[in-house]
């Protein structure tokens, strides 16, 4: 996983990177670009976006009202799918779902192109609380 310095929409950001690229602003919403075939971006489809666009959210009760992921403090990219950490320790994923490493029955998922469940956006894991990392590989998500 590459990490650095990046600028989104003119504000410095931690950058993120496996298939697809991720920065989080000072903000804490998660803007990703890039190949996005099972909705790893987390943007509500699974369209290729070659310029940062913010990640959507599916939580209704989301705090900012806008819809997208916010108050992100870290992002664990897979090649297929995404985990973000929010800094009240809730753990959100979004993208390919064929090994159920996304942590949750998968019930509005839509079909993609590798011919398994994919969600296109951020979605809560329940069950989990007060997390403080997070990684993911191939498969698998894993929480501390």
């Amino acid at each position: 996983m590459a990490r650095g310095i990046a600028s989104a929409g003119g504000r410095k950001c931690g950058l993120y990177a496996a298939s697809g690229g991720a920065a989080i602003p000072v903000t804490g919403t998660v803007y990703a670009w890039g190949a996005n075939g099972t909705g790893e971006l987390g943007q509500g489809t699974q369209d290729f976006n070659n310029h940062p666009i913010p990640m959507l959210a599916l939580s209704p009760g989301d705090p900012s009202g806008t819809g997208y992921l916010t108050g992100v403090a870290r992002v664990a990219p897979a090649i297929f799918h995404t985990a973000a950490l929010k800094g009240d320790g809730t753990v959100y994923t979004w993208g390919i779902d064929e090994a159920s490493q996304l942590g949750y029955t998968n019930t509005n998922a839509s079909y993609c192109q590798f011919h398994a469940n994919c969600q296109t956006t951020a979605k809560m894991v329940s069950g989990l609380g007060g997390v403080e990392a997070i990684a993911a590989g191939h498969g698998h998500t894993l929480a501390l």
